[in-house]
C-alpha cells in the first residue's frame, strides 16, 4: 500500500470522525441518515475487495494464513450481528417499526465503517496514520469545547446554563459539539489516558510533545463538565491503566498524571474565570436567553481565557519535559557503578539492554548483558577485561600483564574468577542470586545481581567499592512526591469549586432519578425477556411502566438498552463482540484497556450509546490496539511504526 493511499483513507478517517462531532455527535438521526449511508456504502465497496484480495491470493496463502486474515475480518461481525437482530425484530412486530428501522442502519453503517479501518490495518504501517486521525481528532474535540466555552465559537448548545446547582454547582457545563456534558466529559477523558499511555511509552520527542501539549486541554475540558459519572469513569479508567502498565511504566504513569492534574485543574479554575459562569449570579434567566447567557454572548473574551490558554501551555510543556526525565532515568536502568580511586567499576544490564562500564584510570572494567546480547569490557592500558555470556555458556577474559580476569555465568550456576597476582576478581550472578569474588592481595571485589536488584563490591581500605541505585527505585523517588503533590493540588482546586452539588446530591440529585429509570427498565424488561421488544423499547413503553412522573427519552444505560431492544440473546452477542476485542487488545497490549474502559464504564450510566460518534470512535481505537502493539515480552522503542514499517530509533 503506498503512502499515499494510507494518507488518504488516514484523512478520510479523520473527516468522518469530524463531521461526526460537529453534527451534534450524530446523535440525531436526520444527522445520522447521510454519512451513515456513506458508511454502508464503503464498508460494501471494503467487503467485495477483500473477499476479491482472498480469493486471487487463495493459491499463494497457507491455511493458517488464510485462516488469520479471516479472522482479522471476523471483527466486523459484531455490528452485522446487532444490525441482522434488529431486522429479525421486524418479524416479530416491535415496539417501534421506525427506531428499529433506524438502529439496523445504525449499526450497518457501524460495521461498514469498522470494515474499512480494518482492511487498511491490514497494511501494519498504516497504524500510524491512523493513530495521527485519532490525534487530530482529540485535538479538534478539546479546542472546539473550549473554544465554546471562552466564546470565541458559537454553537447550539456548547454550554449549558443552570441555576439549579443540582445540576450545575458553577452555573455552567461544557457540552461541546454533542450538547451533552456527559457524553463530551467521557470522550474528553478517554483522550485524556490515551495521551497519557502514549506519554509513558513514547520515545520520541515530537510524538511526546504532541502528548503532553494536548493532555492538559483535554483534562481541562473533561472538568468543565462537571460530569461526576465522566469523573468517575475517568478514574476507573486512570487505575486500569495503573495496574496494567509495567513496572517502570507505572512510575512514570504516576509522576505524569500529578503533573497533569496539577496543570488541568489550575487551568480549569482559570477558566471558569472566564465562562459563561462569571458574569453574574442570575442563572436561572438563562433559559428564556437573556440574563447571563445574553451577557455572556455580548462580553469579548478577556484576560481570563488567555490566562487559562497560557497555564495549559505551560503545564503542557512542564509535562514534557518530566516525561524526558523520567525517560533518561529509566534507560538508565541497567545499572552502573563506580569505584572509588579508579580501581574497578562492574555493570550488568538486564532485557538485553546495553551495559557498559567505564574504569577510571583504566584499571578494571567489567560488562555483563542478558539474553544473549553483546556484552563486553575494555580496560585501557591492557589493566583488564570481562565478557559476560547467557545460559551457563563460557564467558571469560584474560587481561594483559596478567592484572584480572572475570567469568560471569547466567541462572546462579557456578562462575568464577581468578586474577593472577591478586589484582583483581569478579563474579556475576543472575537472577539476584549470590554471587562473589575474593581478590587475593585485598585489591578488589564485586558481585553483580540481575533485573536491577543489589549491586556492589567490597575490596580492602577503600581500595575499591561500587554500588549501583535500581531505577525503579529513582523513578519513585521521582514518581510519588510528584503525584501526591499534584492529586492534593487538583483534588482542593476542583472539590471547592463543585462541593455543594456533590454534597447536595444525596438529596435529589441526577443519580437518584437514575435509579428509578433503572428499576423501571427492569419491570419492562421482563415483559420480553428473550428477544426484547426492538429499537426504541424505552421511549415508547416507560410510560406504561414508570413509577415516578419524569420525562425521558433514554434509559441513561446503554447496556440496558440493548437489552430492552433486543433481550438477553442480543445482548449477549453485544458482549460478544466487545469482548472479542478487548481480549485481542489485553494480550497484545493490556495497558491500552485504560482508553476503551473509559467509554464502557460511562456508557453503563449513561446513553452515550446513543451517539454515533461514540461507536465510531470506539472501534478506531479497538481496531488499532487490536490490530498491533507490542505483545507480551515486548520493550517497542516506539507505540507505533513508521513508514518503512520499522521503528524509530529513540532519542536521548
Amino acid at each position: 500500500m503506498s503512502v499515499v493511499i494510507r494518507a488518504a483513507a488516514a484523512f478520510w478517517i479523520a473527516a468522518v470522525l469530524a463531521v461526526a462531532m460537529f453534527r451534534s455527535g450524530l446523535y440525531f438521526e436526520t444527522a445520522f441518515y447521510r454519512i451513515g449511508m456513506m458508511l454502508s456504502a464503503a464498508g460494501a465497496l471494503a467487503a467485495c475487495g477483500m473477499a476479491w484480495r482472498l480469493a486471487r491470493l487463495k493459491g499463494r496463502l497457507s491455511g493458517e494464513r488464510r485462516k488469520a486474515a479471516l479472522s482479522h475480518y471476523a471483527a466486523a461481525a459484531g455490528p452485522l450481528g446487532v444490525s441482522a437482530l434488529y431486522a429479525l425484530s421486524l418479524l416479530r412486530g416491535p415496539a417501534s417499526w421506525q427506531a428499529t428501522i433506524e438502529q439496523g442502519l445504525r449499526w450497518s453503517a457501524y460495521a461498514g465503517f469498522l470494515l474499512v479501518v480494518l482492511m487498511f490495518l491490514e497494511d501494519g504501517r498504516f497504524r500510524l496514520w491512523l493513530a495521527a486521525s485519532l490525534q487530530l481528532a482529540g485535538a479538534l474535540l478539546a479546542a472546539g469545547g473550549l473554544a465554546g466555552w471562552f466564546g470565541w465559537m458559537q454553537h447550539p448548545g456548547m454550554v449549558m446554563l443552570s441555576g439549579d446547582e443540582r445540576l450545575s454547582a458553577t452555573g455552567a457545563r461544557l457540552g461541546g459539539f454533542f450538547q451533552y456534558p456527559n457524553m463530551y466529559g467521557a470522550a474528553a477523558g478517554a483522550f485524556v489516558l490515551w495521551q497519557l499511555a502514549l506519554l509513558v511509552r513514547e520515545r520520541r520527542a515530537a510524538a511526546s510533545a504532541w502528548s503532553a501539549c494536548t493532555a492538559p486541554f483535554c483534562f481541562a475540558a473533561m472538568l468543565l463538565t462537571e460530569s461526576r459519572g465522566a469523573w468517575l469513569a475517568f478514574a476507573v479508567g486512570w487505575l486500569a491503566g495503573l495496574l496494567l502498565h509495567r513496572s517502570e511504566e507505572r512510575l512514570r504513569w504516576l509522576a505524569c498524571s500529578g503533573s497533569l492534574a496539577a496543570a488541568g485543574a489550575i487551568g480549569y479554575r482559570l477558566a471558569l474565570a472566564a465562562g459563561p459562569g462569571h458574569a453574574a449570579a442570575g442563572y436561572g434567566e438563562a433559559a428564556s436567553g437573556g440574563g447571563i447567557a445574553g451577557l455572556w454572548r455580548s462580553a469579548p473574551p478577556g484576560a481570563e481565557a488567555a490566562l487559562a490558554v497560557a497555564a495549559l501551555a505551560i503545564g503542557g510543556a512542564a509535562l514534557f519535559g518530566l516525561n524526558r526525565k523520567l525517560a533518561a532515568v529509566a534507560a538508565e536502568g541497567g545499572g552502573g557503578a563506580a569505584a572509588s580511586a579508579g580501581r574497578a567499576r562492574s555493570v550488568t544490564g538486564g532485557g538485553g539492554e546495553r551495559a557498559g562500564a567505564a574504569a577510571p584510570g583504566g584499571r578494571a572494567m567489567s560488562v555483563s548483558g542478558e539474553r544473549s546480547d553483546s556484552a563486553g569490557a575494555s580496560a585501557p592500558a591492557g589493566r583488564a577485561r570481562s565478557v559476560a555470556g547467557e545460559r551457563g555458556e563460557s564467558a571469560g577474559a584474560a587481561a594483559p600483564n596478567g592484572r584480572a580476569m572475570s567469568v560471569t555465568g547466567e541462572r546462579g550456576e557456578s562462575a568464577g574468577a581468578a586474577a593472577p597476582g591478586g589484582r583483581a576478581m569478579s563474579v556475576s550472578g543472575e537472577r539476584g542470586e549470590s554471587a562473589g569474588a575474593a581478590a587475593p592481595g585485598g585489591r578488589a571485589m564485586s558481585v553483580s545481581g540481575e533485573c536491577g536488584e543489589g549491586l556492589g563490591a567490597a575490596g580492602t581500605p577503600g581500595e575499591s567499592a561500587a554500588i549501583a541505585v535500581p531505577a525503579s527505585r529513582r523513578l519513585a523517588a521521582i514518581a510519588w512526591p510528584i503525584f501526591t503533590i499534584g492529586f492534593c493540588i487538583a483534588f482542593w482546586t476542583v472539590w471547592s469549586a463543585v462541593e455543594v452539588r456533590v454534597e447536595g446530591e444525596g438529596r435529589s440529585g441526577t443519580a437518584v432519578a437514575r435509579l428509578a429509570y433503572y428499576m423501571d427498565g427492569w419491570t419492562l424488561l421482563k415483559e420480553a425477556p428473550l428477544f426484547g421488544q426492538g429499537g426504541g423499547t424505552w421511549r415508547a413503553q416507560y410510560a406504561s411502566v414508570q413509577r415516578e412522573p419524569y420525562v425521558s427519552g433514554e434509559v441513561h444505560n446503554g447496556y440496558l438498552n440493548v437489552a430492552l431492544d433486543l433481550g438477553a440473546v442480543g445482548l449477549a452477542v453485544f458482549l460478544a463482540m466487545l469482548g472479542a476485542f478487548l481480549l485481542r487488545i489485553g494480550r497484545r497490549d493490556a495497558a491500552m484497556l485504560a482508553v476503551p474502559v473509559v467509554l464502557l464504564t460511562h456508557a453503563a450510566i449513561d446513553f452515550d450509546m446513543s451517539y454515533g460518534y461514540y461507536w465510531i470512535l470506539l472501534f478506531c481505537w479497538l481496531a488499532l490496539h487490536s490490530s498491533g502493539g507490542r505483545r507480551r515480552g515486548e520493550d517497542e522503542r516506539t507505540q507505533y511504526q513508521s513508514d518503512d514499517g520499522t521503528n524509530a530509533v529513540p532519542e536521548r
